[in-house]
């Protein structure tokens, strides 16, 4: 089961907002294989609702993380889910 994570986007009052972000995919790249780097990639579903419908898009992100092979699934998408929120802050 996909992990979501419901951020608030900092509206208030009738314009407060809600976000959903679901992970649809991850992977684990090696850049550079013999110094062991490695890095986070994956896409994320992302849901809102607006005063008049709702919105959505998916967003695609990779970073360096150290050590990503050893990481559980689980651990995987909650670095996913963790940057993404705090890039959209």
């Amino acid at each position: 089961m996909a992990m979501e994570f419901p951020i608030n986007l900092g509206f208030t009052s009738m314009d407060e907002m809600e976000m959903k972000l679901t992970v649809k995919s991850v992977a684990v790249l090696d850049d550079v294989p013999d110094l062991g780097k490695t890095s986070i990639a994956g896409d994320i579903d992302m849901v809102f609702e607006m005063p008049d419908g709702q919105g959505g898009s998916i967003v695609s992100v990779s970073f360096e993380c150290e050590g990503a092979r050893e990481l559980t699934f689980n651990e995987l998408e909650r670095l996913l889910l963790e940057r993404v929120r705090n890039e959209l802050k």
